[in-house]
């Protein structure tokens, strides 16, 4: 009776049926398994792409050396990180105007799996006459329209009549799935430090590198 009732059940469902909640889209894993977690790391990443078709993953079938070969390489492209370097210099600034974004990144593209990004940044800075400046590094999500700091206490250095160094980094920056982001520098005028000079010349650097992740918060 028992082999009955399965032999209907499998010809009235079919062996590819979808299950109620499948994992991260693929209908042959169950979503509550303490496996999807996996799963849905390497599927986010691009080290899956489906078997027989891109809803199914085909958990009991073997891998042979040749599919093997594919995802570690795919998986190491995922864990590689991307770093992303700008640089640029100029004449005067105008300590007194809106601060300006120096050395913005270009867009880094968006990614189907969380990400963190790390900033560090070299900023050079001429003076004529006496003047200290504030300067964070700074990100954006929506394409430079605006620029949120990252660090909530900047890097300061005066000077007179000389050049002036400084080099400030963040700390890990919090990247959405699906979210793109440029980083830069920003620089004004520290109202603490002595001096009311502009800057007459200036340049700087700014490398990013950017991480895959776990999780929605630190640690990652």
């Amino acid at each position: 009776m028992r082999r009955a009732t399965l032999l209907l059940l499998v010809t009235l469902l079919g062996p590819g049926t979808a299950l109620a909640a499948p994992c991260s889209g693929f209908d042959d894993v169950d979503g509550a398994s303490g496996f999807c977690p996996s799963v849905d790391w390497i599927k986010n990443r691009g080290v899956t792409l489906g078997c027989t078709s891109p809803s199914q993953y085909c958990p009991s079938q073997s891998v042979n050396r040749l599919a093997m070969a594919a995802f570690m390489n795919r998986l190491g492209v995922a864990l590689t990180p991307l770093v992303v370097h700008a640089e640029g210099s100029g004449g005067p600034l105008d300590l007194e105007a809106a601060p300006p974004t120096l050395c913005a990144t270009g867009s880094i593209p968006a990614a189907t799996y969380p990400r963190s990004g790390r900033a560090t940044a070299i900023v050079g800075a001429q003076f004529a006459l006496a003047a200290t400046l504030a300067m964070r590094i700074v990100y954006s999500t929506d394409n430079g329209m605006t620029w949120t700091p990252a660090n909530g206490i900047p890097a300061s250095v005066g000077g007179d009549d000389r050049w002036v160094n400084a080099t400030i980094a963040t700390g890990d920056i919090a990247i959405a799935p699906a979210q793109a982001i440029r980083f830069g520098v920003r620089v004004q005028r520290d109202a603490t430090g002595a001096g009311t000079a502009d800057v007459a010349a200036w340049n700087c650097e700014i490398k990013t590198i950017v991480n895959t992740r776990t999780g929605t918060s630190a640690p990652f």
